[in-house]
């Protein structure tokens, strides 16, 4: 048993950091955390709501460039594994080959959670830095928090020159040296943020970060989700490359959108038997619950991230069964 274990975490630990050095992972992460941070600097309109603008493009890259990521890591981390050849000398040590799929599986999990961090604490910089009518005793009005603007941009032009630092000192991949640096760097101007108000003043209880909390448990939603999808997009890397695999996601995020109004509804075995196996987005994506300062419970987010897992699991069943009935060389 502890073999097996060493070896699913040796795999995903292989699997992760081959995602993280991949330069189209690099890109959709770096394109993420810069349209996000610019978001609320450049926009003219609130849109009836402070912050809102931010908060829900900086959730919505969030699930859009995640399910991308999860696609693309999963087919070159596996599919072309299994189409070069070179599982097969994994496989014969021997290692399970659900075990092998399950590895794969927290390895593009992994690489996720690593892009889902620097997303979200810099949807969570955004929206601080985003218009707010604020009232002191030195100013009243609406500012937009330059700061923290500024400070996020600054974040990820350090995590880029730590990068390039490593690798040119110790040869570390550019790549996985800034993945690992983004999260990092955001954490730190966060934290640096809590001593500063958005009016640019100390902040009377000495440490204030004045973000919206309600976004971690919506992009913890996002996040169950888009693990879903990377196991689906794990048991399609058995047998389809990266590009079907982004199609065949992009579908199935397409049809989440309408699976209550078009499948649950009906009694019909076929629209039941989809809406069972298309994931609901509806779910999982609850922008709309933190308008005008709501929150999402917490233990329907627990039930949703539960739910999340379990199909997940079912959907590595039948990966690992079209794994079995594979010929690997």
């Amino acid at each position: 048993m502890l073999r097996i274990v060493r070896q699913l975490f040796r795999i995903a630990g292989t699997t992760a950091i081959e995602g993280l050095q991949q330069t189209i992972v690099l890109l959709l992460t770096l394109s993420g955390i810069v349209l996000t941070s610019l978001g609320p600097i450049l926009a003219l309109y609130t849109f009836g709501e402070e912050g809102r603008l931010a908060r829900d493009s900086g959730l919505a890259l969030l699930l859009v460039l995640g399910l991308f990521i999860v696609a693309f890591t999963a087919g070159a981390t596996l599919h072309d594994e299994l189409r070069r050849g070179t599982a097969a000398a994994v496989l014969a040590k021997p290692v399970p080959r659900p075990v092998f799929l399950l590895g794969k599986w927290l390895g593009v999990a992994a690489v996720l959670a690593v892009f889902a961090a620097a997303q979200t604490l810099a949807t969570l910089l955004a929206e601080r830095t985003a218009t707010h009518f604020i009232e002191t005793e030195t100013f009243l009005g609406s500012v937009v928090d330059l700061y923290t603007g500024v400070g996020a941009l600054l974040a990820i032009a350090l995590s880029l020159l730590g990068a390039a630092a490593l690798n040119y000192a110790r040869r570390t991949r550019f790549a996985l040296a800034a993945m690992l640096l983004f999260p990092v760097c955001f954490a730190a101007v966060l934290a640096a943020c809590g001593f500063v108000t958005r009016a640019g003043t100390a902040p009377e209880g000495g440490f204030a970060l004045q973000v919206n909390a309600g976004i971690l448990p919506a992009a913890a939603l996002v996040v169950a989700l888009l693990v879903l999808y990377a196991a689906i997009a794990t048991a399609l890397s058995t047998r389809l490359g990266a590009a079907p695999t982004v199609l065949a996601l992009g579908l199935l995020l397409f049809l989440g959108f309408l699976a209550e109004s078009s499948f649950g509804r009906s009694a019909a075995p076929v629209a039941r038997l989809l809406y069972a196996l298309v994931p609901d987005v509806q779910h999982y994506w609850l922008t709309d619950a933190l308008a005008n300062g709501g929150r999402i419970p917490l233990g329907y987010a627990a039930r949703a991230i539960l739910a999340a897992l379990t199909s997940s699991a079912f959907w590595l069943c039948l990966g690992s069964l079209s794994l079995s009935r594979r010929d690997i060389g």
